[in-house]
């Protein structure tokens, strides 16, 4: 009876070895026909998708002209509609407003970005001119300075631009004068009781001496107009010693 289990035991074992081996050879031959399978039909997959694509570059490539020649379609209808009659010649036109930035009127524009240069700091009652500086707005120079010459508006003429001094001028504005003196004692002193007397406000005072006996003195001032600034230039050649007052440019 043992042996007979024993027997009908290994029996048993040989059925299961064979029949786990068919199933893998038959696993094998699945996903080797699968795999020969994708194998033959890749290129034609993939030339349906890439017909695909194609096709659905073309309706987007259409659906863009169709939705740009309606808009020039659009465009030119706007174009073509009758305009109003003109008013007669004799209706007063009402003058524009125009506003100032910093009391300087730029023409064609309003408050527009102004600054005004250092190199000939202009006052109210200069001749000025503009120029359109590249993200600063308008640089205000004198007409006489270097930096405006005729030369230079003729090197960029479309940079250059007309501007005047509006009605709404700042209380003060920074300018710079010089005098050149022939030394002597006291001489700073009495250059300063001017610019009390004038009531002046000094933003700087720089003094150097020539070894001929000069001294040239530099004075950042603010002052409110050109009025006020010719009235201190008369007081400051009324002082001993004080050969020329100028307004340095350049």
């Amino acid at each position: 009876m043992k042996e007979y289990k024993v027997k009908r035991y290994g029996r048993d074992r040989r059925h299961q070895k064979t029949a786990a081996t068919l199933k893998t050879v038959l696993m094998v031959l699945l996903i080797a026909g699968a795999c020969a399978a994708g194998w033959f039909l890749y290129d034609p997959i993939s030339a349906w998708l890439t017909e695909k694509a194609e096709e659905h570059q073309q309706r987007q490539e259409q659906q863009r002209q169709e939705e740009q020649r309606q808009q020039e379609q659009m465009l030119a209808e706007a174009v073509a509609e009758p305009k109003e009659d003109p008013k007669p010649a004799d209706t007063p036109k009402q003058p524009k407003a125009v506003k100032s930035e910093q009391g300087i009127i730029v023409e064609g524009l309003d408050n527009c970005l102004v600054k005004f240069s250092k190199c000939c700091t202009p006052v109210p009652g200069d001749d000025i001119v503009g120029f359109i500086t590249r993200g600063y707005g308008v640089s205000v120079h004198r007409a006489d300075c270097p930096n405006a010459s005729e030369e230079k508006r003729k090197e960029q003429p479309d940079r250059w631009i007309h501007v005047s001094w509006g009605t709404d001028t700042n209380d003060s504005y920074p300018t710079t004068i010089e005098a050149v003196c022939k030394d002597r004692l006291n001489l700073l002193l009495d250059i300063s009781a001017a610019l009390s007397t004038t009531k002046t406000f000094v933003l700087g005072l720089n003094s150097r001496s020539t070894e001929d006996g000069f001294a040239i003195i530099r004075i950042e001032i603010q002052i409110k107009d050109g009025a006020q600034l010719s009235t201190l230039m008369n007081k400051l050649h009324q002082i001993s010693g004080v050969l020329q007052v100028n307004r340095p440019v350049g």
